[in-house]
């Protein structure tokens, strides 16, 4: 067995391994589509490098090369979609569809009307190095921050990207005939780079897809699962260090604590299907009402709190106020009825008889219990006795 052989062996049990990875995760425990794709991949790599060792079971060398190349489109479109889906992006539009088509028009055309080396070679290594420069930009510009198995991926993606560019330069530099000397560079680059390129690439998407359920895991673990919001542990956590910079800075935070009126009597009229209903509209209320920097969590059965950070009590009155309208205006659709549905807002503000969350939370709940004793459907402000 010739060393490229030997190089092409290892890749198709690589490419094997990690298919095998991937669906094994996308069937058990991430059955995400881009997983699948990356799954896909795999399968289609290790099929074309089947057949790159036994060319000769197709009808002619032109055909054959043909395909491959093909194959190899194949593969960049599912590395590259996979990646598009995971950031919900649109998997394939035709700009993308239209530039591989013009890519293997352009193979088969130096290829069998107007024969060149040089040319027939170049495109699906240029092709490949474009995708990836374009996967590892996808990868690389979340709208959070980069984990480290991300720049890992990207990485790789970089380094196979540029080792592609210099075999397709290669490639290109024979001209229109073959020319040993360029083909043999093409040849060292192209293989040597393929198997620990693809092992690589394979490792660190595998990392990427483990440390997506890990922040999943990490979400589920501080959020609502009703409403979506911050549940208690989130709400804490997140507000701590907000809370943290505000007393640093000097800079003004109050908080609200805001509770649905008569929430029980819904239950009991209508059911608790209903009641969820009511707090799911309320939660959606309280978050189309406040601003991107607050921190809105549910503490209990119908209570939320809200923090504000760089916000003065007359300003968290006025903000609350209009949130207390809205809800006020939107009954809960149940059937054919409409429940009207109001809630009463209790609000503090650090510095006043408070010099933490747990104190503001305090003067906050008195503030509600006021606004309660007053009529329900208002908002009342801590004043310290």
């Amino acid at each position: 067995m010739d060393s490229i052989a030997s190089v092409l062996v290892t890749h198709i049990f690589v490419c094997l391994m990690l298919a095998i990875i991937f669906f094994v995760t996308w069937r058990t425990i991430e059955p995400k589509l881009h997983t699948l794709c990356w799954g896909l991949l795999f399968v289609v790599a290790a099929v074309k490098a089947i057949l790159n060792i036994f060319p000769e079971i197709f009808y002619s060398q032109t055909f054959y090369w043909i395909f491959v190349n093909a194959m190899s489109l194949v593969i960049q479109a599912l590395g590259l979609v996979g990646h598009r889906i995971r950031r919900n992006m649109e998997p394939f539009p035709k700009w993308i569809l239209m530039c591989f088509v013009l890519v293997e028009l352009a193979v088969v055309w130096f290829t069998v009307v107007q024969p060149h080396m040089g040319l027939r070679m170049v495109f699906i290594p240029y092709s490949g190095g474009i995708m990836m420069l374009f996967a590892a930009w996808i990868i690389a510009t979340p709208s959070r921050p980069v984990r480290a198995a991300e720049w890992g991926a990207v990485a790789v993606y970089v380094i196979f990207a540029l080792s592609q560019i210099l075999a397709g330069t290669y490639a290109l530099m024979q001209g229109e005939f073959r020319d040993d000397y360029y083909l043999n560079l093409y040849a060292q680059v192209n293989f040597i780079f393929h198997p620990g390129a693809f092992s690589g690439l394979g490792l660190f998407t595998v990392l990427i897809v483990a440390d997506d359920l890990a922040d999943r895991m990490r979400q589920l673990a501080v959020t609502d699962q009703l409403t979506g919001v911050f549940n208690r542990r989130g709400f804490e956590e997140k507000s701590q260090n907000t809370f943290a910079i505000a007393k640093q800075r000097n800079t003004p935070v109050s908080i609200v604590v805001a509770d649905i009126d008569h929430f029980k009597s819904i239950n009991d009229t209508y059911g608790h299907s209903v009641g969820d209903e009511a707090i799911k509209l309320f939660a959606q209320r309280l978050k189309q009402g406040i601003r991107e920097t607050d921190i809105l969590g549910r503490v209990g059965g119908e209570e939320f709190v809200i923090l504000l950070p760089n916000t003065e009590l007359e300003s968290a009155m006025q903000l609350v106020e209009r949130v207390r309208e809205n809800v006020a205006s939107t009954p809960v659709q149940c059937l054919s009825d409409q429940i009207a549905m109001t809630a009463s807002f209790g609000i503090a503000r650090l510095g006043i008889n408070a010099e933490s969350i747990k104190e503001m939370l305090a003067n906050a709940d008195g503030a509600l219990y006021l606004a309660k004793e007053s009529g329900r459907n208002r908002v009342a402000a801590y004043a310290p006795v």
